[in-house]
């Protein structure tokens, strides 16, 4: 998406003991349901059914002790105009449709969930509505305090990171719906007193399918630390940098901006 969503969580533990009565009526209401489908012989929903183990499971864990988290997941967007506001809000429905997550539309509640979310605020009966149960590792499931970001804080421009999982049209609009730049650094890992390092070892692995790129991610980072005046061996099997350079080599503007340089390329064939 190329504007600003902001998702803010408001969560808190809860007492085992109040939430015993809720399950056990959830367990009725459950059990009755699940009883006339029986008596009336109709087929049982899906829903009712992983409602129904759920339900187990929560009880189970509550009578292991195991820590509960009611929380409430919200996002907000913002606009300039009531029309931008709508047409930023379909997208944003349509964003989580393709991938298969539901989305609910507190239309009528806004006002108090505005009102819920500011700083100091507590969970209230107006929002409980909007919450869920889960336990602490549930919760972590959620990876908070985690984001997307990639690469080095200095570097060379190599990317940037593409959060859609569905398939763009065209480079370009993938390209404008990203902010999220990767910067790299490769000669970062043998150099010392570098906050948050932990080894001195430069190694890097470029993993991926066939056809996706990992040979143009190499010759990008290797051009990038021929640009630093580093010595560098890059071994091409498949022959494409030697082709590649020879034709830019020859090109009049090459020559003259790589004179203003200090890159020295040197090209060798090994035969058996």
């Amino acid at each position: 998406m190329n504007f600003p969503v902001e998702l803010r969580i408001k969560a808190e533990f809860i007492d085992r003991n109040k939430i015993k009565g809720k399950m056990g009526r959830s367990n009725t209401r459950f059990l009755n349901i699940m009883e006339e489908a029986d008596n009336t012989n109709t087929v049982q929903q899906d829903d009712i059914i992983t409602g129904a183990l759920s339900l187990k499971d929560l009880m189970k864990k509550v009578g292991n002790k195991e820590d509960i988290i009611e929380y409430g997941a919200y996002l907000i967007v913002s606009a300039s105009s009531l029309s931008q506001l709508r047409s930023r809000r379909q997208v944003v429905l349509n964003y989580f449709d393709d991938m298969g997550v539901e989305i609910s539309e507190a239309s009528h509640d806004a006002p108090y969930l505005f009102q819920a979310l500011l700083y100091g605020q507590k969970l209230q009966k107006k929002t409980r509505t909007w919450t869920h149960l889960v336990t602490a590792r549930g919760f972590a499931e959620l990876m908070p305090f985690t984001n997307t970001t990639s690469g080095n804080r200095i570097g060379w421009y190599i990317g940037r990171v593409d959060n859609w999982i569905g398939r763009w049209d065209n480079l370009q609009k993938a390209i404008q719906a990203s902010k999220n730049i990767v910067l790299f650094n490769p000669t970062v890992g043998n150099k010392e007193d570098i906050a948050g390092k932990i080894t001195k070892n430069p190694h890097i692995i470029i993993t991926g399918a066939t056809g996706q790129g990992k040979s143009f991610l190499a010759q990008i980072i290797f051009l990038s630390v021929a640009l630093q005046n580093v010595k560098t061996l890059y071994i091409d099997p498949k022959r494409e940098l030697r082709h590649h350079y020879q034709e830019i080599i020859s090109n009049p503007e090459f020559e003259k901006t790589i004179q203003n340089g200090n890159v020295k390329l040197k090209l060798l064939t090994l035969l058996p």
